[in-house]
């Protein structure tokens, strides 16, 4: 994959730190080392790494340092190894490296039969988001759980949703945890846009106006987007239970439908109804 040079070169700072905080959390006696008083670190150190990794020390202290050093998969393959990542850390590093499947730079844009998709889902909470989180569009089911529609364009972003808009703090039931999962979950997303102006400068503001974004986002982790069931306290119907699903659009591959589905039994699907019917 060929990357323009300030979009490399952020991807691969991204790396470093990444892989820093990835050691930083193992114990090395987890992992049969002996620890010494003098350690001053409870994670690995770098020459640890590279002995686990089968790597130079000086070769690994780039790749932390973000260096345009050449990474073969199979390199790369034994370092994530090494710091027992997770399937979803991996995907991370192998994308951050380079590595992963080039994203389509075909332009943001809804077709007629996405429209219409969302339109049929008529007690069904939709909307489709693009490649860094923005809100493109949504059915009127969403419109009268999320009001999307009363929002500043500017603030059009799942992301600056959460953090950003006061009453999505009431909105969700379990704010706190939708919103460590959400950040995680954006990083991971995000991967292959870390070095766009646009990408960089949204991160920037998040910090900006908040500062829980920004201690969330210092944690460096990835989660990918599986069904999560969140609650949802509404200023009329009172509490509304939905899964939620985060499908991709095949056509359009920087784009995904976040379909919100009333749990059964719950009396939530009847509460749409109902309010839909008004």
């Amino acid at each position: 994959m060929a990357y323009e040079p300030d979009e490399k070169e952020a991807r691969l700072r991204e790396l470093g730190e990444f892989l820093r905080g990835r050691r930083g959390r193992i114990l090395p006696e987890s992992l049969g080392l002996a620890v010494s008083n003098l350690r001053r670190s409870t994670g690995l150190r770098r020459a640890e790494v590279a002995t686990l990794a089968g790597v130079s020390l000086s070769w690994y202290t780039w790749l932390e340092q973000g260096r345009d050093i050449a990474v073969s998969s199979s390199v790369l393959e034994r370092v994530t190894k090494a710091l027992q990542m997770n399937d979803e850390e991996r995907a991370h590093v192998f994308e951050l490296a380079g590595q992963g499947i080039p994203i389509s730079a075909k332009p943001e844009a809804m077709d007629q039969s996405t429209r219409a998709l969302l339109d049929n889902l008529e007690l069904t909470p939709a909307y489709v988001s693009g490649a860094r989180w923005d809100i493109l569009a949504w059915n009127e089911a969403s419109s009268l759980v999320y009001d999307f529609g009363s929002l500043d364009p500017a603030d059009r972003n799942v992301v600056t949703f959460l953090f950003c808009v006061s009453r999505s703090r009431t909105l969700y039931a379990d704010w706190e945890g939708i919103a460590r999962r959400a950040v995680a979950r954006f990083r991971m997303s995000a991967g292959p846009f870390l070095g766009e102006a646009r990408f960089r400068s949204l991160i920037e503001e998040l910090k900006t106006r908040s500062p829980e974004f920004g201690e969330l986002w210092t944690h460096k982790s990835v989660l990918p987007p599986r069904t999560s069931r969140k609650e949802i306290r509404h200023d009329v119907l009172g509490s509304l239970l939905f899964d939620q699903h985060v499908l991709d659009m095949m056509e359009s591959p920087n784009l995904r439908l976040v379909v919100d589905s009333p749990v059964p039994g719950t009396g939530t699907r009847e509460k749409m109804r109902h309010l839909l019917s008004r």
